[in-house]
């Protein structure tokens, strides 16, 4: 576990490395304006979405893979969350599977509960999205179409049938010849959790607006248009399940969707700058749930 452990953060720190190396001219040459207090604002909002995913997780955990240890399903969450950084989900996903087996939580419950989390984040993204969009000045409203359908196909079919991806769990289970999973989320399980994964959409939109204002000082973007550029980037990002996080992508996106209020090379390195901020707050949060120690040290002696 402790290689595990090391070896997300080193490549993490690599990323970041190759990030700022890469774009250190461009960085210096940026007429930067910090104002600490946003910044501030940022790690902070920042910080509220990564507290409401974690917990949305941590009831998923209980419910689903039967395992209600807070304390361990904070440990697991924030250092894998720290591995989206890493590009592929290889790191991601195969590091909840590998910390989760030491506490005796079998991998096709971790697997189905990875995949829920990512359904209904979107599903709630896209109706944060759609609720703000009579409030939006410069957003393009092409898509709103296909999101919508997307928006009520995914809810009413999750809420109609909410084992579906248990259903299609077990029925690989049984292909397999291994044990099927005992546990089924419940219409009231997936509103809950929907209600609660519409609040890191908000509270990313306003860690945007705060690091808008915190890089570069005064401009003219609302922070209802900030929520949906940040929920429209991310929802991008989620759809590139291969990249951390929509690693360019997201960045590009941002960058064009802030067209509107500044020019591209200051949308890029705002984008960059706050990736970068997500990072390192990621990384802090990491660093303190590897201090929340097992009950059974043994699980962590190898």
């Amino acid at each position: 576990m402790k290689w595990l452990i090391t070896g997300i953060f080193l490549l993490v720190f690599v990323m970041v490395g190759i990030v700022v190396l890469r774009d250190w001219d461009t960085l210096i040459a940026f007429p930067w304006r910090l104002h600490f207090g946003y910044l501030g604002l940022t790690i902070f909002f920042h910080s509220l979405a990564l507290g409401v995913t974690f917990w949305v997780w941590h009831l998923m955990m209980t419910r689903l893979g039967n395992f209600a240890n807070t304390r361990m399903n904070f440990r697991f969450y924030y250092v894998s969350t720290l591995a989206k950084r890493i590009p592929t989900s290889l790191w991601y996903i195969g590091g909840r599977l590998v910390m989760y087996r030491q506490v005796g939580v079998v991998a096709s419950a971790v697997v189905n509960c990875v995949v829920l989390e990512n359904f209904i984040i979107g599903i709630a993204g896209v109706c944060t999205f759609l609720a703000l969009w009579p409030f939006y000045t410069n957003i393009p409203n092409t898509g709103i179409l296909p999101l919508t359908i997307t928006g009520i196909v995914g809810l009413v079919g999750l809420l109609a049938r909410p084992q579906v991806f248990v259903d299609v769990t077990n029925w690989g289970l049984r292909r397999l010849g291994k044990q099927a999973l005992d546990y089924n989320p419940k219409r009231r399980d997936i509103l809950l959790w929907w209600a609660w994964y519409v609040l890191p959409w908000i509270f990313a939109g306003c860690a945007l607006y705060c690091a808008a204002r915190a890089f570069t000082g005064q401009i003219n973007l609302g922070l209802v248009d900030a929520i949906g550029i940040s929920t429209l980037t991310m929802l991008v990002a989620l759809l590139s399940t291969l990249l951390p996080g929509g690693l360019g992508l997201k960045e590009l996106t941002a960058s064009v969707l802030l067209l509107p209020w500044m020019p591209f090379s200051s949308a890029l390195m705002i984008s960059l700058a706050y990736r970068l901020l997500q990072t390192l707050n990621e990384m802090g949060w990491a660093f303190l749930a590897m201090q929340v120690k097992p009950p059974e040290s043994e699980f962590y002696s190898a």
